[in-house]
């Protein structure tokens, strides 16, 4: 029954409730705001501490890199200047050029021989600094002779320059190397505002504030390279040092902790309770568009330094870590132990399998890699089929080699991969810090030769770098020198083989090859020179002169009456940047040498592990007429597949096949078959090794479109091969190979 209120109680009654709910509700409301907010400035700040580590992270990694490709090319230069010390103006241009053309932030380069400014690159502006001593400059003498003291890079600066402005100034002394001389010093002008610029310096959030300096030796404070020194005074600065080939830098990054409290501010606390739903909504949406942020950016660093298909540091995480390692080991003088773990006959499984089937095979690896070594070891996968582990605090050579085994072991067992049922091997190399190598690049370099070792030895197998190897990575070292100091020289000449039109019986073509005659050893062997040169990079200025040659050579010929088709070797160490296509197709214009007059011969890996920029080279050059053929066909992964989807214009058959073909009734079959297949590929054939005129009647018989060999002419010097082709300018004939 309702009770019956008089009007005034009830007048009351009506405003006391929703009184009270307002009341209810606003307490509510202000309790949940409250809360919110104490818990959402918690929540902050722990955001803060971890954004402001990413991004100091994130920055110093940036900057090291950038420093260390800046200071990297004086490396290339003092050693070019080393072996030749009598570089002209010319040469020091073309050099200057190459290496400034790279993107990078050096503005300019001097050399000064006897520590005098001689020369310049770019000359505009920069010619105040033209015989500047150095000895006799205050500013500038006491880096460069710390520079030459120490035998090192030496970084100063900001410095005022000459001739105006600031920038970093890198010095290098160079020696030479036949006399053991000082010859002087390489300075390098580094514009360090755009350096620190592309770093993302200038990126960072509003009322953040950075700065950057240099720590000596004795762990004192140097100069500023950026912002003010008394960031680093402030208690909530943030640090983290920067290890450098120059040295060692920090970095200090502060950040107002309260602007991330701000974020909600006293917004929420004055809607009030007809606002409570819109206020709730709005931070529980700008509490989850916060953590998709952060996720967000935790993805991104993790993709520049993680293996996205196995989880394991990549190829730059893992030289970062292992720079650092190597500088904690050198400091309480530890040992190290890396090993590079190679898949065997992982492009098989590939090919023959699938894709698919040797992703999960590679996660397969990952995981055993993780059980197999403790969690502070470092493991990385460094490429498609390769990974690295740096075992730390390991004394005993033996207890090494049990961990090796045990690997090996564990990759060996056979394991079910969908329908597939695989049986996987490894091959090892191992290079132990400081024995085997004091740095990043050595002690690398030494393990995957180790590596490489295991591979010959017959794979599935483990090897240490020994004293044989690093007599060997010596004698690599010394014909590295040799090739650049032979090419200006004129040590290499070309010399061409005739190539056979078996249909037309005419010889049309001709395959370029180079030769080395050295002043004190003679004749060195391509074999032996080839992989020195793909080995350490000098392949480039060898396949340049090379190319050069050939296009000489073949207006040389037009000229006498033989407008003939070379076929010249490229590596694939070549193909790394369109710009190196544009510079051949640029100098194939400059000799007025028809592209469709040359044939690219490249060996079958270039197609089967191709990446961006070797895909762009090649389209780029197919594009403008050049064409290709695979070597020694027939010997490596001869993977018909890759020839439906590959621009392949020849095959050449290896000649171990056609020299085996009257023994072995197999190889004969295979021939034939190869023959038959590239042709309804549309590619046409080149026999290498013919030596017999049975050899080519089988061919004839087979219609293989060329032939190459002994049976012919061996590779002939220019005028010699000249002499070849008049003499058969009708052709070939049975009595020509009984001569």
């Amino acid at each position: 029954m309702k009770f019956p209120y008089p009007t005034e109680l009830h007048k009351t009654q009506q405003w006391r409730r929703p009184a009270l709910y307002a009341f209810i509700s606003s307490a509510f409301v202000l309790l949940f705001t409250f809360g919110l907010y104490f818990e959402q400035d918690k929540h902050e700040r722990v955001i803060y501490g971890l954004e402001v580590e990413n991004r100091l992270d994130a920055l110093s990694t940036k900057v090291a890199g950038l420093v260390e490709r800046n200071i990297a090319i004086l490396y290339g230069l003092r050693a070019d200047i080393a072996a030749n010390s009598g570089i002209s103006q010319a040469r020091f241009e073309h050099l200057a050029i190459a290496l400034m053309s790279q993107g990078l932030h050096v503005r300019h380069i001097g050399l000064a021989p006897d520590l005098i400014i001689q020369m310049v690159y770019p000359m505009e502006g920069n010619t105040l600094a033209i015989g500047l001593n150095y000895l006799e400059h205050p500013k500038q003498n006491q880096s460069v002779i710390r520079a030459i003291e120490t035998g090192k890079i030496i970084m100063e600066g900001p410095v005022q320059l000459i001739q105006g402005g600031e920038a970093f100034i890198t010095r290098v002394p160079v020696t030479n190397l036949r006399t053991n001389e000082l010859w002087g010093v390489i300075s390098a002008v580094i514009d360090y505002r755009s350096l620190f610029h592309e770093a993302g310096i200038h990126n960072l959030p509003e009322g953040t504030q950075v700065a950057i300096r240099s720590i000596e030796i004795d762990q004192q404070q140097s100069g500023v390279q950026l912002g003010d020194q008394s960031i680093f005074h402030q208690a909530s600065t943030k640090t983290e040092y920067i290890h450098l080939s120059i040295g060692k830098w920090q970095i200090g990054l502060h950040d107002d902790a309260q602007s991330y409290a701000s974020r909600i501010s006293f917004f929420i606390i004055v809607i009030g309770i007809g606002a409570s739903i819109l206020v709730g909504t709005t931070v529980f949406y700008g509490m989850i568009q916060q953590v998709h942020r952060d996720a967000a950016q935790r993805k991104v660093e993790h993709q520049a330094a993680f293996d996205n298909l196995t989880g394991l540091s990549n190829r730059y995480l893992f030289n970062q870590r292992l720079h650092n390692m190597i500088a904690e080991a050198k400091r309480f003088d530890k040992q190290l132990v890396l090993m590079i773990i190679d898949l065997d006959n992982f492009k098989k499984i590939n090919e023959s399998c699938g894709h698919e089937v040797g992703d999960e095979l590679l996660k397969h690896v990952a995981i055993t890699l993780r059980r197999e070594f403790r969690g502070n070891d470092l493991i990385a996968r460094l490429s498609a089929d390769e990974f690295a582990a740096v075992i730390k605090d390991s004394t005993a050579a033996v207890q090494i080699e049990l961990v090796a085994e045990r690997l090996i072991e564990s990759l060996s067992k056979p394991i079910k991969i969908g329908e597939h049922d695989l049986v996987s091997s490894a091959s090892i190399g191992i290079a132990i810090f400081p024995d085997d190598g004091d740095n990043n690049i050595s002690i690398l370099q030494h393990a995957d030769r180790a590596m490489i070792a295991a591979k010959k030895a017959g794979r599935n197998t483990i090897q240490f770098f020994n004293t044989n190897m690093r007599s060997e990575a010596d004698l690599y070292v010394r014909i590295h020198h040799e090739i650049l100091t032979g090419i200006p020289e004129e040590q290499f000449i070309m010399m061409y083989q005739p190539i056979l039109d078996i249909k037309k019986n005419k010889f049309t073509k001709c395959e370029a090859l180079v030769r080395w005659y050295h002043p004190q050893r003679g004749m060195v062997s391509p074999a032996e020179f080839i992989p020195v040169a793909e080995s350490t990079g000098c392949i480039r200025q060898l396949g340049h002169w090379c190319l050069e040659r050939v296009c000489k050579d073949f207006i040389h010929f037009k000229e006498l009456g033989f407008e003939l088709t070379i076929s010249v070797n490229r590596s694939v160490v070549e193909f790394n940047s369109v710009e190196q296509a544009k510079r051949w197709l640029d100098m194939m214009t400059a000799y007025q040498v028809p592209t469709s007059h040359l044939v690219f011969e490249i060996t079958e890996s270039l197609f089967m592990e191709t990446g961006s920029h070797q895909d762009a080279c090649i389209e780029l050059l197919k594009e403008n007429g050049i064409r290709f053929a695979i070597d020694d066909f027939g010997t490596g992964y001869s993977a018909l597949n890759y020839l439906r989807r590959q621009p392949v214009d020849y095959v050449k058959i290896d000649q171990s096949f056609i020299r085996d073909m009257a023994e072995i009734q197999q190889d004969r079959a295979l021939v034939e078959s190869l023959i038959q297949l590239s042709h309804i590929l549309g590619i046409e054939v080149i026999a290498e090794g013919v030596e017999y005129q049975e050899h080519l009647s089988w061919l004839q018989t087979w219609q293989c479109d060329h032939a190459q060999g002994f049976l012919f002419e061996k590779a002939l010097p220019p005028e010699e091969f000249v002499a070849f082709l008049r003499a058969h300018q009708s052709g070939f004939s049975e009595e020509d190979s009984s001569q």
